[in-house]
């Protein structure tokens, strides 16, 4: 701009500089939080001149690639920093640009959003929008959900289902979880399956099989289908279903049933087909052909039947003559479904031969040999036929020859229990040896042989001999209990059961059994004891014991442990008092496991009012497990009964310590589900950063919960989550109020307790006396979300101040994390730093995140201090925020004069400062020194521009600027025709007298001004005079110059003359093409000469006109090759001019004047007149 200045006063002008032009009319963009953007605007000059300007921009966040620029075009490009904006702030300023074609201002707008997931379907900025895409394509769903930009959906009404978000997304790429997601805010319904039977069953040959099962679904998502099948024969031909295996809501699931994996019969198989809402079991049964199942059933009943008919005859139940006719019977049966049956017929025989009929016998027994190859039978079969041919002949040598056969059978075979039974009855030795039968027995059994045929045989003999009874072997517990189930006992074997049964050395549940039916059969206390003592040796107590243990307490047996095993086996759902014995046997201690000890307290505790007398005395006790419970940390449904009573327990020494260990334990909540597939339950709290799983045990889980606003969510064993409740128990096993005294005395070590005081899950509302420690202890945790931790210390912030806590809130102020604070708490926290002097800190904040939501007056406040410390006053930014304040009306003096001294910008912008600064009667030298030399250089000028410079070129002023500023208000004057203020010419006019010297422009245009007055000042004229003598010596004449003849007479000398002005750009030549016509026709045509530039592009050429001539012309511009016609005129010679003058040549024109009128009288007059003044030229001046 002083190049500028320079060019001013040594009379440099541009004539024309055009003005810039703006492609990009505005900026408007849109940006996301936290981005940054780019783009670019271009400048041009409409002249295609070079063009020097300055840029500056309203908003720090907008930064351009340069300052300045020097060209005819030039591309800016810009960067708008959008960190610490948020969504819907509309950033809104002026990129002005000052330039010496002009000053403009290009307006931008950048409207601030989420960084939002774009899809193919566009930005998804809510979930109305997600769901659509959903709908469309679920695989591109999948992806944008996992994707980090999706949070930024949840706002507005969708900020209900962030929580849900949280839970759902845990497992990147499932598509389960986010058809659950989903589902669980209500955006779309479950996809429901069909399936077309719900039994598949096929009879199968000895080949493969394959058969189809229809799914049908309806609705839209994510399809994902596990199968199982649970059978080794049926083999499904996909474990995994989805999207892409249904044609038109049709999946033809393929299932192969092996054949090869088939056991003859009947084979059962489950095929399951779970998912997502839905778990369907599809029944698979196929038949393998060969005997039908029916009929193999209906003969191994017969079997049975006639097995227990024996049975019965053994024990004596009922006669040889009853048995032999009710086994017929079901022989008949059996031989009438298999005729070929080969052991019905052999039992035919032996009932034939028992009822006597022998003929018959031996003709079945004839038939069985001819029609059967015995010889390939199985040898129990061929045992069996030499046992009754032995029946039905009766020789000795027959029944030892038929005896060794069998025994080698069973030698060959010695696990077999139906030739042991054979050869029993056809050894001799063995015959009458009980005690070698009970060890071949004893063998077998431990072989693995069950048959009740053992049993009967082995009963039979230990009642007839009891001391074969020694010992209390397996057999003999099994024998003993098969005959005892068929309410077989035997009294004398009571007492040897109690006695063996005490030197058993393992639990041995049939043992229990057979005692037990004893016991029922006799009410033996010896039997009691003993089936107690079996059980408390080998720590056997459950509640299927209880009933002996209960018995034996209220029998009053005296056996050691008793009490304890009592309450080993109690049944934990039983509604009955535990037996008085035993609470009195307790009340002084239990060294029973802590589990009992519950059992026993809960009992107590439920029959409070049958039982109060012995509650009363077990106070301590429950007071101090409950104590050591608690002080462990544990938790169960006995133990919170047991915790509910203990704290009412007053009398309790320790009851400040038991009270202030189940603090810990008040927010625990019970979760149970019938669902098996569950393994792990998640809850997200309102406040906390993390969620909090637990495993599932028997399908429950202990969890605490420190609010109620909360969401549970239940994940399988694949990672698929779902938040449906349905079949889900949640319930809070303590009640926190209860213990809110010492909730409040730990909250300093336990968040979840902070969190409990400070609002019990609800949004944060404020701070007080009862809550600021717990506050405090919040704000400190990165357990909580950054955001409800800044919520918090805002208020915190706010309650410190209003109680006067600072070094507390200096604390705060110090720990916060400008970062994690959004727009309107960071402006919050910057105020309270500038409250509290801390204006480094602030200020550093401001600069990195901008002050768009800061009120004006904090900004005033921090400008103000870092204007006076002089290290600031430098920086571009303070001068931002100071100009910022300054807009919205808010500044102080330090402000003001700041701005005053250092501001460029627009000049409507200083204009105001400088106004401003009036009003607070600052200095403003230098604004004004900056206004004057930019309105020079952008030929822009505002409204209160001469008030400003005659402020600034007080009288005694007339510095270059000064002179600058009159200079060029008189070329704009004299040149351009344009309005110009009094001031400037009286100013010249008193700097010239001082001896100023200005370009020929400001004496012209000062000439000029006072010619158009209607009477120049005669203190005026002398300065007028000596400047037009000036111009006259030079040979410069102008029209106007004519004014001044009444004090310059040498103007006189130029009355004859016409002048011819004309105004264009100095760059250019005008050409004047005149011709000169009289009256009398006579014309010499056109002349064409250059007009004589007088200064700044103002041309003049002047001519001699007499009455009646008459002047046309035209001018034409010339600019190198090109010629524009720009004016023409027609001039005739100035009558009035003519009689008011009274030189020669104006007497001459008065003399033509007067013939054309035929005024004879007055052409005479003039004629005398014209003579006598040329007599007088003559005699006072001669040639030289």
């Amino acid at each position: 701009m002083e190049n500028h200045i320079a060019d001013i006063l040594n009379g440099r002008f541009e004539y024309d500089v055009g003005t810039l032009i703006f492609p990009e009319r505005r900026i408007e963009r849109e940006a996301e939080e936290g981005q940054k953007i780019s783009g670019c605007f271009h400048i041009l000059s409409s002249l295609q001149r070079r063009c020097n300007g300055t840029l500056y921009t309203s908003e720090p966040r907008l930064e351009l690639d340069r300052a300045s620029f020097s060209a005819s075009e030039v591309e800016i490009h810009y960067t708008f920093d959008t960190t610490g904006l948020e969504e819907g702030d509309i950033i809104k300023g002026e990129i002005d640009v000052v330039s010496d074609a002009g000053e403009y201002h290009l307006p931008f707008v950048f409207n601030i959003q989420k960084h939002f997931a774009l899809s193919s379907q566009g930005k998804i900025k809510n979930l109305f929008h997600f769901t659509n895409l959903a709908r469309a394509d679920f695989d591109e769903a999948v992806k944008i959900f996992y994707s980090p930009e999706f949070i930024n959906v949840f706002k507005g009404a969708d900020e209900q289902y962030r929580n849900f978000y949280r839970a759902f997304s845990t497992l990147k790429g499932s598509r389960e979880n986010l058809e659950e997601f989903l589902i669980s805010v209500r955006k779309k319904a479950p996809v429901m399956y069909t399936v077309d039977r719900l039994e598949i069953e096929e009879d199968i040959n000895d080949i493969d099989e394959s058969v189809t099962l229809l799914l049908k679904k309806s609705g839209w998502g994510d399809v994902s289908l596990r199968v199982n099948s649970d059978a080794g024969f049926a083999v499904v031909g996909k474990t995994f279903i989805t999207e892409e295996d249904f044609e038109n809501d049709v999946c033809y699931l393929k299932i192969l049933l092996v054949a090869g994996a088939m056991h003859g019969g009947t084979n059962v198989g489950t095929l399951t087909i779970s998912g997502n809402h839905f778990y369907e079991n599809v029944r698979v049964v196929c038949h393998v052909k060969g005997e039908r199942p029916d009929r193999i059933l209906a003969r191994q009943k017969l079997e049975v039947s006639l097995m227990n008919e024996f049975l019965r005859f053994r024990m004596h139940e009922i006669r040889l003559d009853a048995w032999c006719r009710s086994s017929m019977i079901l022989i008949e049966k059996i031989i009438s479904v298999y005729n070929h049956d080969l052991a019905a017929r052999l039992y035919m025989v032996h009932v034939l031969i028992l009822q006597s009929r022998k003929q018959e016998a031996a003709s079945v027994l004839g038939h069985i040999k001819n029609e059967f190859d015995i010889e390939k039978r199985k040898p129990e079969y061929r045992a069996y036929l030499l046992y009754l041919e032995s029946m039905l002949e009766r020789d000795e040598l027959l029944v030892k020859e038929n005896a060794e056969k069998i025994k080698a059978f069973y030698e060959e075979k010695n696990n077999s229990a139906r030739l042991l039974w054979l050869l029993m009855y056809m050894d001799e030795e063995m015959e009458g040896d009980p005690h070698r039968k009970m060890a071949m027995m004893r063998k077998i059994y431990a072989a693995g042989r069950r048959t009740p045929l053992l049993y009967s045989e082995a009963m039979l003999l230990i009642s007839a001999e009891p001391s074969l009874m020694k010992g209390m072997t397996e057999f003999e517990v099994n024998s003993l209990w098969w005959a005892a189930k068929h309410g077989i006992f035997n009294e004398k074997l009571m007492t040897r059961i109690a006695f063996n049964g005490n030197r058993l050395q393992r639990y041995v549940r049939t043992y229990v059994r057979l005692a037990g039916a004893y016991y029922e059969k006799y009410r033996s206390e010896e039997i009691l004891g003993a089936i107690c003592t079996h059980l408390i040796q080998n720590h056997a107590a459950s509640p299927i014991h209880f009933k002996w243990f209960r018995i034996a307490v209220e029998r009053q047996l005296k056996i050691t442990r008793l009490y304890e095993y009592y309450m080993y086996s109690f049944p934990p759902d039983t509604r009955a008092l535990i037996d008085r014995s035993v609470l009195m046997y307790f009340r002084l201690g239990t060294d029973i496991p802590d589990n009992l000890t519950a059992q026993l307290y809960l009992n107590l505790i439920q029959h409070r009012n049958t039982a109060g007398d012995y509650l009363a005395a077990y106070d301590p006790q429950i007071a101090e497990f409950a104590l050591r419970k608690a002080s462990a940390a544990k938790m169960s449904d006995e133990l919170a009964i047991i915790y509910e009573y203990a704290v009412s327990i007053r009398n309790f020494e320790r009851h400040e310590e038991l009270m202030n260990a189940l603090s810990g334990l008040c927010f625990t909540h019970h979760i149970t589900t019938d669902n098996k597939s569950i393994v792990s339950v998640s809850v997200i709290e309102f406040g906390f950063k993390t969620e909090r799983r637990r495993m599932l045990i028997g399908g429950e889980a202990y969890i605490d919960i420190y609010g109620s606003n909360y969401e549970l969510f239940f994940e399988d064993s694949y990672g698929n989550r779902t938040a449906d409740k349905t079949g889900i128990t949640d319930r809070r096993m303590l009640q926190p109020i209860m213990f809110e005294k010492y909730i409040c005395a730990n909250q300093e070590n336990n968040v979840g307790f902070a969190f409990y005081i400070c609002g019990t899950g609800r949004r944060f509302l404020s701070v007080d006396e009862k809550n600021e420690a717990a506050v405090k202890v919040l704000t400190k945790s990165d357990d909580i979300l950054d955001g409800e931790r800044n919520e918090m210390r805002r208020h915190l912030i706010g309650y410190y101040y209003d109680n006067d806590k600072f070094d507390e809130l200096d604390e705060v102020l110090l720990s916060i994390e400008p970062a994690k604070l959004n727009e309107v708490m960071r402006a919050e926290y910057v105020n309270y730093l500038v409250i509290r002097g801390m204006q480094q800190r602030a200020y550093d904040i401001l600069k990195k995140y901008g002050a768009s939501r800061l009120d004006s007056k904090v900004i005033v406040r921090l400008a103000s201090r870092m204007i006076r410390d002089d290290a600031y006053t430098s920086d571009k930014f303070l001068m931002d925020i100071c100009i910022s304040a300054f807009r919205h009306g808010k500044y102080d003096e330090v402000i003001l004069q700041f701005l005053e001294e250092n501001y460029n910008g627009s000049l409507r912008r200083m204009r105001d400062i400088w106004k401003a600064a009036q009003n607070f009667n600052l200095e403003t030298k230098h604004i004004e020194r900056r206004m004057i030399s930019q309105m020079l250089f952008a030929h822009s000028f505002v409204g209160d521009a001469d008030d400003v410079f005659l402020l600034y070129a007080k009288p005694d002023n007339s510095d270059d600027l000064v002179k600058a500023w009159l200079t060029y208000g008189a070329y704009d004057y004299f040149v351009k025709n344009r309005v110009t203020k009094e001031y400037v010419f009286e100013r010249i006019f008193a700097l010239l007298e001082h001896g100023e010297r200005f370009v020929d422009v400001v004496s012209l245009a000062m000439l000029r001004y006072f010619s158009e007055k209607k009477e120049v000042n005669p203190v005026f004229r002398r300065g007028i005079a000596r400047v037009v003598r000036y111009y006259l010596q030079r040979g410069i004449v102008l029209e106007f110059f004519r004014k001044f003849r009444t004090f310059v007479p040498e103007m006189m000398l130029y009355d004859d003359r016409t002048f011819v002005e004309y105004r264009t750009n100095p760059d250019k030549t005008a050409i004047i093409h005149y011709m000169i016509s009289k009256e009398t026709g006579n014309e010499s045509g056109f002349y064409t000469e250059a007009m004589k530039n007088i200064v700044g592009g103002v041309y003049v050429k002047n001519f001699t006109l007499f009455y009646g001539e008459q002047l046309q012309y035209y001018i034409t511009e010339e600019d190198g090759s090109n010629s524009t016609l720009t004016t023409s005129r027609t001039l005739d010679s100035d009558d009035e001019r003519i009689r008011n003058s009274d030189t020669r040549f104006d007497i001459l024109n008065g003399i033509l004047v007067s013939r054309t009128m035929g005024d004879k009288r007055s052409m005479e007059d003039l004629l005398k007149l014209y003579i006598m003044k040329s007599r007088a030229v003559e005699q006072k001046f001669e040639l030289i």
